[in-house]
């Protein structure tokens, strides 16, 4: 959220970023109510517009992120889209391939 604001302070119209705020959920190790509405209303306070890859069996990250482990990578997944789908946030699903239609779609905002 520190780095949201910093960048509106100094005028940025547009964050892209592979770990979005609800993403905090996901991660917490301690589960707590009161976090993820929190985390949701800081959330609220931009115009996000939300994109998920598309998981691609073929290639495993081996840099050191826990999701090394497909199964496990599968399970964060489906964690993922049950606390943008619970918030009612919609997401578009696209393809690693296709990341340039963010771009796109923020240029006819």
């Amino acid at each position: 959220m520190h780095r949201l604001k910093t960048l509106e302070r100094y005028g940025v119209e547009y964050a892209v970023c592979d770990s979005p705020l609800p993403l905090n959920i996901i991660y917490n190790n301690t589960p707590d109510e009161l976090f993820d509405q929190l985390v949701m209303h800081e959330h609220a306070k931009f115009d996000n517009v939300e994109y998920l890859l598309h998981r691609n069996d073929e290639f495993i990250s081996i840099d050191g992120r826990k999701e090394t482990n497909l199964e496990r990578a599968k399970v964060k997944d489906e964690e993922i889209k049950a606390v943008l789908d619970g918030a009612g946030i919609g997401y578009t699903v696209i393809s690693p391939w296709e990341t340039d239609k963010v771009l796109l779609d923020l240029k006819m905002k």
